[in-house]
């Protein structure tokens, strides 16, 4: 079996048995009684079947029996940890992690990883990098800094649901808007670098047509106007960026 395929159907076993083998309901009876928690056992073994037979060696019980005892265990790190969103990425980070560890002992070349390393450290990764670094949170500051002056007066509130209303003003989620401006920004970015422009365009209408709603129920000028603002200069942030990435790759 090519090397290249193992990783695949191992990784595909972890994805059936973390997302399509397990119904919620078993994550939150794990959270409940933690060690005790028969589906927290159960779980572990269907991964470790998943392996087995997506594999076809029916002969090699070590590398399921692995992929079972190191799913146990980080499960059950995991049901004692408070749940939060950085903890799914952690924990799924650790599984493939392993399984990666677990393919180059058993399958994989380990002299292709100096060369791994070696493409990772190069000045063209380094520098997509850099341009993903540069559209989060140095220019979210910047939009902030230059936008602060512009931002509309109004009563501190908590955050609630979009639908819930003070007067005429509409409560928006709570930093929403923040990450609606980075994940634009990182698709604009790998839109430009994968120099499909046109996808810019239809981003641009897809968020026009969002923010229509919003000027037809909100009659404050000075919120759609800074709205207006920090919309466009995410937009020009993002596209400077990505040229100029694209402009040194190209001319390296």
């Amino acid at each position: 079996m090519d090397q290249i395929d193992i990783i695949i159907k191992l990784l595909i076993a972890h994805f059936l048995g973390d997302f399509f083998f397990q119904p919620k309901r078993w994550a939150g009876k794990r959270r409940r009684h933690q060690f005790r928690s028969v589906h927290l056992y159960l779980h572990a073994v269907i991964h470790g079947l998943l392996v087995y037979l997506l594999l076809g060696d029916w002969t090699g019980f070590l590398v399921p029996l692995i992929i079972t005892l190191s799913h146990f265990l980080l499960d059950l790190g995991k049901v004692y940890i408070k749940e939060r969103p950085a903890l799914f990425l952690v924990d799924q980070g650790l599984h493939i992690i392993v399984i990666s560890l677990v393919w180059i002992t058993f399958y994989g070349d380990s002299s292709a990883i100096p060369g791994l390393l070696l493409f990772l450290n190069g000045p063209l990764v380094l520098l997509v990098i850099l341009a993903y670094m540069i559209i989060l949170s140095p220019a979210a500051v910047l939009i902030r800094i230059l936008t602060e002056r512009f931002q509309p007066d109004r009563p501190s509130r908590p955050a609630g649901f979009i639908e819930a209303r003070v007067g005429e003003e509409v409560i928006g989620l709570k930093d929403a808007g923040r990450f609606i401006g980075i994940l634009e920004r990182v698709m604009i970015v790998s839109f430009v670098l994968i120099q499909q422009f046109a996808l810019i365009g239809f981003l641009i209408a897809a968020k026009s047509v969002l923010r229509y709603s919003d000027i037809k129920t909100n009659y404050d000028r000075k919120r759609v106007e800074y709205i207006l603002i920090g919309t466009l200069l995410s937009f020009s942030i993002a596209i400077i960026t990505g040229i100029v990435t694209l402009w040194m790759i190209k001319n390296r």
